[in-house]
């Protein structure tokens, strides 16, 4: 806001360049310094005007400098940006638009300025110039400035409108970030224990081998826990459910407890987990596993209960023919299942006798498998007796394999596999049916020859 005091020129001889009005200085007295009002989009002002003619008119002028058009040494060579009105014929105070400022057409032709640097220009402005528009009656001239604001928005509604979408826009994205990292988090953690699941172990080893580490060993540990049927069996599930959130925990706080070691641990299904660990040599393997085990030795305090938690554990390590998750899971499970067999809650390394055999069970699964399709087992019927009276009370039925395949591999060692391999179901339904069919077989035969049997 700018005031001044009223003044009073008296005009004694007319003449068609009689000028009168003030200039405002808009700088620290350097005229290629002066103030950038392009923020500013209106003025108004409050100017009281007496003159001997009812049309006289002021000229309000903003003086802008450019050094494509200024220089320091001619005042005159500053851009005219203009307008002129009569403030007699409007309520004060009166508002004039940027929009309706002009550059005097004289400046123009006189400086020779080109089309681009003749628009209105008000990035530095120096001087702002209060004036009567021509002088051509004798008599009193009275300019009385009371008030000059200038108004303007820190942000056009366009480019207000702009930055709303441009926010709207960044929210939308960080939202959908969020969610998806949340969907993400969901779809790679086990929702009971909050480790990793199967798919977020998976993808952190691969993503590990990917990265080049596996430059380095990676070793695989497969846990199963020993009887949790009967936990589950005897206090219900909830209270497995907070078993095997207390094993976690402690296979955690163990793992976290060793320095340079990098891991992921994760609950596979049920009461399985799997381990994968960075940074073990291999002198260290059989301590780390044996330490693992001791891990559990204490009682895991449950709600109202408090139990042991056992666990059979298989070893595995990556090798130049083995450098997948799954690959290494193949190997640490089978040596669990080892580990099962020799008595529980133990540990056993994957080596040369464990792939062996891993190869002996496919080989015999894939020869259950075709001997089940071909129907080339048999059924022995072995009779129970009744030990007082010496009578057969029952027959107890047994299979036998009739194949060359699978000579010399009794029925103590196809039926485990063929459980592991999901094959007992059709030996069951192959025994049953033909089982019934023998036995329908019998009964026509004992009924075709009644002289002979006493039925």
């Amino acid at each position: 806001m700018i005031t001044f005091k009223p003044s009073i020129l008296h005009l004694e001889v007319a003449w068609v360049y009689n000028f009168c009005g003030i200039g405002i200085p808009l700088t620290d007295g350097i005229i290629d310094n002066g103030l950038d009002l392009s923020r500013f989009n209106r003025l108004s002002l409050a100017i009281k005007y007496t003159a001997p003619n009812e049309n006289a008119k002021l000229k309000i002028t903003f003086r802008n400098f450019n050094d494509n058009y200024s220089k320091l040494t001619d005042t005159v060579s500053l851009k005219f940006n203009s307008i002129s009105y009569n403030p007699n014929r409007h309520k004060l105070p009166v508002d004039i638009p940027f929009d309706a400022l002009q550059v005097d057409n004289w400046w123009v032709e006189q400086y020779k300025v080109g089309f681009t640097n003749s628009q209105v220009e008000l990035t530095n402005v120096s001087y702002l110039e209060i004036l009567t528009d021509g002088m051509n009656v004798i008599g009193n001239y009275n300019i009385e400035i009371q008030r000059i604001d200038l108004y303007g928005k820190l942000i056009s509604e366009a480019n207000l409108l702009k930055l709303i979408l441009l926010i709207w826009l960044i929210t939308i994205i960080l939202l959908i970030t969020l969610q998806r990292n949340v969907l993400h988090r969901m779809s790679i953690t086990d929702s009971l224990t909050g480790l990793y699941n199967r798919q977020g172990i998976r993808s952190w080893t691969n993503k590990k081998i990917l990265m080049g580490i596996n430059r380095q060993h990676f070793y695989m540990f497969y846990l199963d826990l020993d009887d949790f049927k009967k936990v589950n069996d005897t206090y219900g599930h909830q209270v497995g459910d907070q078993l095997l959130i207390g094993f976690s925990h402690y296979v955690e706080n163990y793992l976290d407890s060793i320095e340079n070691i990098q891991f992921a641990f994760a609950r596979l299904s049920g009461d399985e987990f799997a381990l994968v660990v960075l940074g073990l040599e291999d002198e260290q393997i059989e301590i780390f596993a044996e330490n693992l085990i001791g891990v559990w030795d204490s009682p895991i305090v449950l709600e109202q209960h408090e139990t042991y938690a056992r666990a059979s554990l298989g070893v595995a390590k990556s090798s130049g023919d083995v450098k997948t998750f799954d690959g290494l899971l193949a190997r640490a499970d089978s040596a669990m299942y080892y580990a099962k067999k020799k008595g529980k809650n133990c540990f056993k390394v994957f080596n040369e006798k464990v792939s062996q055999d891993i190869f002996f069970r496919k080989q015999t699964a894939e020869k259950i498998k075709n001997a089940i399709i071909h129907d080339q087992f048999h059924l022995n019927f072995m009779p129970i007796f009744d030990a007082k009276s010496l009578k057969i009370v029952s027959i107890e039925v047994l299979i036998r394999a009739n194949t060359h395949e699978l000579l010399g591999i009794g029925p103590d060692v196809f039926i485990p596999i063929a459980e592991e391999y999901n094959l007992i179901k059709s030996i069951d339904l192959w025994v049953i049916e033909t089982t019934f069919k023998q036995i329908k077989k019998e009964f026509t035969f004992l009924h075709s020859h009644p002289s002979t049997f006493h039925l």
